[in-house]
């Protein structure tokens, strides 16, 4: 495993990020309201309307109902003692057309309001591919830090790594 190699693109990723924070993140933390939160979130909004481009082609009708389903839930969302908890109540409300990245998206944008982060890695398609390359076959929905090589265990979050598995996985094929 080349260490240098993730390195860069651990540094790569800070410089991107820093220039470009992540908006919707930024909006769900500072929404009025939980139900404010659960909208902007599931329905993969901004506070200026504009719909994120993970869920880009899912139809407005399909997160509008994940939002409701949501919504239906939020004595159970307000309560999650855990990044965990909340993605298990969010993925409970997943219907047709909502996929496991939309889950993990609307759970970090809900958690970011509510102070709830991921403590582990969670795969869903994208990041599943990064993690395999660096680890080989993975079983299980998500990976902890120390799974993963050194360069990741010592200046990230969960929610940062899961980022660069997803973003770099083709670059990451340089680094074994």
């Amino acid at each position: 495993m080349n260490e240098k190699k993730i390195e860069s693109i651990i540094k790569a990723y800070n410089i991107a990020r820093a220039q470009n924070p992540d908006g919707w993140l930024i909006d769900c933390a500072n929404a009025s309201t939980l139900e404010n939160a659960i909208e902007l979130g599931a329905k993969a909004r901004n506070s200026v309307g504009r719909k994120h481009s993970h869920q880009f082609r899912i139809p407005n009708i399909i997160l509008d109902k994940f939002a409701l389903a949501i919504l239906a839930k939020k004595h159970i969302v307000a309560t999650s003692a855990d990044f965990h908890e909340l993605i298990s109540t969010i993925e409970s409300c997943k219907i047709k057309g909502v996929s496991d990245l939309t889950v993990y998206d609307t759970a970090q944008r809900i958690g970011e309001y509510m102070n709830v982060y991921p403590n582990k890695i969670y795969l869903h398609r994208g990041t599943r591919n990064g993690a395999e390359i660096l680890l080989g076959k993975i079983k299980g929905k998500y990976l902890t830090i120390n799974q993963l090589p050194q360069a990741f265990q010592s200046q990230l979050s969960a929610a940062e790594i899961e980022d660069i598995l997803c973003i770099y996985k083709n670059r990451l094929a340089a680094c074994i």
